[in-house]
Order: C-alpha cells, then structure tokens, then sequence
C-alpha cells in the first residue's frame, strides 16, 4: 500500500542519538530531514537529499541542525 512506502511516514522515527549522529556523515537520518520541513526558510531551503548527505555538502545546502535549535523542528 502507499501507506507502507511513504518516506515521509520514515522520517518521523527517531533512532537513539549516537547512531543518527554516525550515520549523518553521510546519510539523510530522519533528524537531517525533519529540519527540511522546516517553516523556517533558511532551513527548509537546506539538506534535499534523500539518502546521501554528499549532494547536500556539494551545493552548500547541507545543514546539520536546526538553527534555532532542535526543539523548533519537534513543533
């Protein structure tokens, strides 16, 4: 079903912390996504990859974490 392969649905899963930070050097983690949605522009208009961080990094779009914090993105 669409339910079943929606990467939106993914991406509000929250893996403990030290494996989304190893694995955020080179992969979109839920958290790297979750700052895209962002309301804020200067966030949402950062990390566009979907699986790796490199394209990000290469077209100086990468953002690690929210720059207001990681609680603006929970809202």
């Amino acid at each position: 079903s669409a339910r079943k392969l929606n990467p939106h649905r993914a991406a509000s899963l929250r893996p403990p912390a030290m494996v989304e930070g190893a694995l955020a050097a080179h992969f979109v983690t839920p958290g790297l996504h979750r700052i895209h949605h962002s309301d804020h522009a200067a966030e949402a208009d950062s990390n566009f990859g979907t699986v790796l961080t490199l394209w990000d990094r290469l077209f100086g779009t990468y953002l690690g974490a929210p720059l207001r914090g990681a609680a603006a993105c929970d809202a």
